[in-house]
């Protein structure tokens, strides 16, 4: 499989209103920046691209920003369907030609909105059975699955990334001394800090995202003088880029639990993975992140027609979305019908977007939500011996790489 990440996302006008009234433009900034980032995993060859202008025109569309606005059909659908939103008809907005839609959420439903972007699945519960990160030793292990839990720290099972590369968190400039180094464990923190730099005497501000390192080794690995030493080296360059090396060699001794349940954003995914997902929690998910996720389809597809793998001349793609999360695929692909439509119409093309034969997969939780147009299957239901031209499985709350993977469907 070729693993490629991306960047796409949309934000609701009334979403990004609410978050500028809560005064929080670091934390903010740096939440959205990570949401608009995500990986594809494909058979597919993505890195030819074709020269076809129409592609490029909607591609740009959907990456102009990150992230950026949806079209007035996104802003509508879910303006209809939640009544959360209205349309400025103010003289000033009229004069000025704009299109803008304003906020109705209440005070509590906006700080809602901001523990939304704090992402975190609770319906998963993580155990050595379905566990996808390779664990060198039983210390691992028994941190994995009995440490965190112990500490209800169970939610930060799917925060740590595991193995990751050393030089990818080191500076460029001493990255080669650990080219084939990892880390344990690493998590990077959403909310966007703040470093004077100065540069050819002139003072500018840095934004950057600190890092967490977990090791996990015991102690007696770590009183040999060489191997000591080589720990100080790593510490020493990691802190040079802003992350903080956790060395957990006890349990018992450790400070590590205390110190991550000191961490803001930490607080609010944990709380997070608390929560049931239902009743108007499930909505402001799907208000705040399901834009995310159609921006997500529909950078997949255009890239996936750009590199020729899916056939804009085509009478009909057949195309299965397994959504384990919020909806997003129906009006991703509707959207993006009428984006071509309109482009072939103001270039008088006499061409029509592919009739899609679209069948959709849920989870229970997201099955019944006001955002389907019609009803989905669930996703443990679903048999089948038809082939499709396009399979999208899509998750915003699950990150990539911690789950191993199940209900796993194949198309051409």
């Amino acid at each position: 499989m070729n693993q490629t990440q991306f960047q796409a996302g949309y934000i609701l006008d009334g979403i990004k209103d609410s978050l500028k009234r809560l005064d929080k433009p670091k934390e903010v900034k740096g939440l959205l920046n990570q949401l608009s980032c995500f990986d594809i995993e494909t058979n597919c060859n993505i890195s030819v691209k074709s020269s076809d202008s129409f592609v490029s025109v909607i591609h740009n569309l959907i990456v102009r920003g990150i992230p950026t606005r949806p079209s007035i059909f996104i802003e509508n659908e879910f303006l209809e369907i939640f009544q959360k939103f209205k349309k400025d008809d103010s003289d000033f907005t009229k004069l000025l030609g704009n299109i803008k839609y304003e906020s109705k959420l209440s005070e509590e439903e906006q700080n809602c909105i901001f523990s939304a972007l704090h992402i975190i699945d609770p319906r998963l519960k993580i155990n050595e059975l379905n566990y996808n990160v390779e664990l060198e030793s039983n210390f691992e292990k028994d941190f994995i699955f009995e440490f965190l839990p112990k500490n209800n720290l169970a939610f930060v099972q799917q925060l740590l990334e595991g193995q990751r590369k050393l030089n990818t968190i080191v500076t460029s400039e001493i990255g080669q001394a650990f080219h084939s180094q990892r880390v344990d464990f690493s998590y990077e923190f959403p909310y966007l800090l703040e470093d004077q730099i100065e540069i050819y005497a002139e003072k500018k501000v840095k934004s950057f995202n600190q890092g967490l390192i977990v090791e996990i080794d015991g102690a007696k690995f770590h009183t040999n003088p060489s191997q000591a030493q080589l720990d100080n080296f790593r510490d020493k360059s990691t802190k040079e880029t802003k992350w903080i090396t956790k060395r957990i060699t006890d349990f018992n001794q450790t400070d590590f639990a205390n110190w991550i349940k000191r961490s803001n954003s930490l607080k609010i995914i944990g709380n997070n993975y608390e929560k049931e997902l239902k009743d108007n929690w499930l909505d402001i998910l799907q208000l705040t992140l399901s834009p995310f996720a159609i921006a997500r389809v529909q950078k997949t597809i255009i890239e996936l027609v750009h590199s020729n793998n899916l056939d804009l001349n085509a009478k009909q793609w057949s195309i299965l979305a397994i959504e384990r999360d919020v909806p997003c695929a129906a009006l991703a692909i509707e959207d993006l019908r009428q984006h071509f439509q309109h482009l072939f119409v103001l270039a008088g093309k006499e061409q029509n977007f592919p009739k899609i034969d679209l069948q959709i997969l849920s989870t229970e939780e997201f099955a019944t939500s006001k955002l389907h147009k019609t009803k989905p299957e669930l996703i443990e239901n679903f048999r089948t011996e038809k082939e499709f031209d396009l399979i999208i499985d899509i998750s915003i709350l699950q990150r990539r790489g911690i789950l191993k993977a199940t209900n796993i469907f194949y198309g051409k």
